[in-house]
């Protein structure tokens, strides 16, 4: 197994996009998000209008609770996410680490 942590950071608009768009989707060990300049949301699909919220100032650690410390692997090509403010853009810190 080798081990690549990534950094990154997205603009996000109103429409929803898929997460892994940019990050890559499979063999993630954790990842932790932090809302920047406006809120977001996850949905676990493309039409949704409504998913978890993340406010400003806010973070997402993944996977949640009871899989910290444990290895495991998950993918994200089934999550999306959007800006939940209508008409202004959302900037995302993204942290976290895949195997390669």
């Amino acid at each position: 197994m080798t081990l690549q942590l990534f950094v990154t950071t997205v603009t996000l608009t109103d429409a929803l996009k898929p997460i892994a768009q940019g990050i890559g989707s499979y063999n993630v060990i954790w990842l932790s998000v932090k809302a920047r300049t406006n809120g977001f949301y996850i949905a676990s699909n493309i039409n949704a209008i409504d998913g978890f919220r993340v406010p400003v100032g806010g973070s997402l650690d993944m996977p949640i609770s009871d899989m910290v410390g444990k290895l495991g692997m998950f993918d994200l090509k089934n999550l999306y996410w959007g800006n939940t403010v209508s008409g202004d853009n959302a900037v995302i810190e993204i942290i976290g680490m895949r195997d390669v």
